[in-house]
């Protein structure tokens, strides 16, 4: 069987590029080698066409499993497997932590020697909770950064992906990862068809995003990035960004959302990321020329934290883009929320000694329950189902509510979701900023909920009033702007409806009595006529 039959039943078409047939020969070093271990897979895979199901991750479909080889980045630090990186993550030690990451090979965890720092390892109370967001990060970062196992991951197509545990390793974690006996949870073959079914709708990259990087999630702490444009020592234009905490720099304008026309970007050549600590994160997510910082390439799919006046050149471009970061909003947004919590912590030390139950704290404290999440930025026509498919995955979803339009019976561009716990609603958080019908929707916490669910019709009528009277404000200010003439002579857009009320009393008037006098003069015209006639025929 001939390479490029291989790839037809790999599912791809095509050939392959002359760097990735080299890296073969590397791997085998002969070429009839290669030749024969490659026909062993396109066999393997045709009759894997055959099956409706993927039962046990050997052989061929080896790399499904946690324990193959293959690079991990999990919080800081780069592991050789996914498995290595999720007993990593039970730990809060940071020597453990390393000592796992410098274990190159599944082995070393296995071995008796080292099997003691594993075992030491005390799982935390919430482990339970943080498991499966654990094992989705590291099983996403693992396929985001091996391209040949995502396009593996890929050729199995809709499959049900089964993860078999043998009989020797039965327990109750095993039962919740997979199954045995057909009986069992099968966790990670569900993440597995996750990752694949973003991967086919090319959501793959902002999911990883969104999982392995904390985004800033409050608008008002995320810090205004600024870039000088500089071509030749002048600058071309300037770029600000704001408002969001994730950015695309590419090639296409559907998917960038600074887009450069150079032949040597990518369609997605980087990201840049703002996370909960309000650091700007440069990312090149496997482009084809590559990107710099300060004339030294960056890692692909690592994070770079930025600093103020760098310069960052993205492929084989000549222009340089001169970063400068402003925090005086955010530092603005933390006084205040210091200040809230110095004003929480007085009235604390008041309430001390006193026997409170948790209702009449939080309402001393003027807290609510955060479990319902605001969600806007959204199309009209959206539908139930659709946020429920997007947000499911975040926690227990209590209900959905899209307010409609009284006219036209559409939604009015927002949604409220009510989770059963804070913590679903936290989760659900992460998914401000992902794109939905190129539109990327904006997700907070709802405020005042117990206020908005007990207020009257009349409260709403009330409110509506203020919206009209600040309507009518911002188009005065608006008339004004664009007619300086009645700038000075009105104040306010009420005097000016009160000026221009008299103004065609006025006119009505005076045309009035013009047409009274008019009408008057043409009768006596018309008077002196018939007289000068009856006065002829005598």
């Amino acid at each position: 069987m001939s390479y490029a039959d291989y790839k037809w039943i790999y599912g791809h078409g095509g050939g392959q590029r002359k760097s990735d047939r080299d890296a073969k020969y590397d791997k085998y070093g002969d070429r009839e080698v290669m030749e024969a271990e490659i026909e062993k897979e396109a066999i393997m895979l045709c009759n894997a066409k055959k099956l409706e199901k993927i039962m046990g991750y050997k052989g061929y479909f080896e790399f499904l499993n946690i324990e193959y080889p293959s690079p991990v980045y999990f919080e800081g630090m780069l592991y050789a497997s996914a498995s290595h990186a999720y007993h990593a993550a039970k730990s809060t030690d940071e020597v453990v932590r390393r000592r796992i990451s410098k274990m190159s090979m599944i082995e070393d965890l296995n071995n008796t020697k080292k099997s003691s720092l594993i075992t030491t390892i005390v799982e935390p109370e919430d482990w339970k909770l943080r498991r499966l967001g654990v094992m989705e990060t590291v099983n996403r970062d693992k396929f985001r950064r091996n391209k040949e196992l995502r396009e593996k991951l890929l050729a199995t197509q809709g499959r049900e992906l089964v993860n078999v545990v043998p009989l020797e390793h039965d327990s109750e974690d095993s039962l919740f990862w997979g199954v045995i006996k057909n009986q069992g949870q099968n966790q990670l073959g569900r993440i597995l068809e996750n990752i694949r079914k973003d991967a086919i709708l090319n959501k793959e990259l902002e999911k990883w995003v969104c999982c392995n990087f904390r985004l800033q999630t409050d608008r008002k702490a995320i810090p205004i990035v600024k870039f000088d444009v500089y071509k030749g020592g002048s600058v071309l234009e300037k770029i600000e960004l704001e408002g969001r905490s994730y950015f695309v720099f590419g090639s296409r304008e559907e998917t960038a959302d600074i887009v450069m026309l150079h032949p040597s970007i990518s369609r997605t050549h980087a990201l840049l990321v703002i996370d909960c600590d309000s650091n700007v994160i440069l990312i090149d997510p496997g482009s084809k020329a590559g990107t710099l910082v300060d004339e030294v390439p960056i890692s692909n799919n690592m994070p770079y934290i930025l600093k103020k006046d760098q310069k960052i050149k993205f492929g084989q471009s000549t222009r340089e883009y001169q970063i400068s970061i402003d925090y005086s909003k955010s530092l603005n947004f933390f006084e205040q929320e210091k200040s809230k919590l110095e004003k929480d912590l007085k009235i604390l030390e008041n309430l001390e000694g006193e026997d409170l139950d948790l209702d009449t704290l939080q309402k001393s404290l003027g807290l609510n329950k955060n479990d319902t999440v605001w969600v806007g930025n959204l199309l009209p026509s959206i539908k139930e189902d659709e946020l429920r498919e997007i947000f499911e995955e975040c926690g227990k979803i209590k209900s959905i509510r899209i307010p409609e339009d009284y006219n036209t019976k559409q939604g009015k561009g927002f949604a409220f979701i009510t989770f059963s716990d804070d913590k679903g609603a936290k989760s659900a958080l992460s998914r401000d900023g992902i794109p939905l019908y190129k539109k990327f929707l904006k997700v907070s916490i709802a405020e005042n909920k117990p206020e908005l669910e007990s207020r009257s019709r009349k409260g709403f009528r009330e409110e509506s009033k203020e919206r009209r009277r600040r309507r009518r404000r911002s188009d005065s200010r608006e008339r004004r702007r664009r007619n300086p003439r009645r700038r000075d002579s009105f104040d306010t857009y009420d005097d000016y409806k009160r000026k221009k009320y008299r103004r065609d009393r006025k006119r009505k008037r005076s045309y009035s009595d013009k047409s009274s006098s008019s009408s008057k003069s043409h009768g006596s015209r018309r008077r002196d006529k018939s007289s000068d006639s009856s006065n002829i025929e005598h």
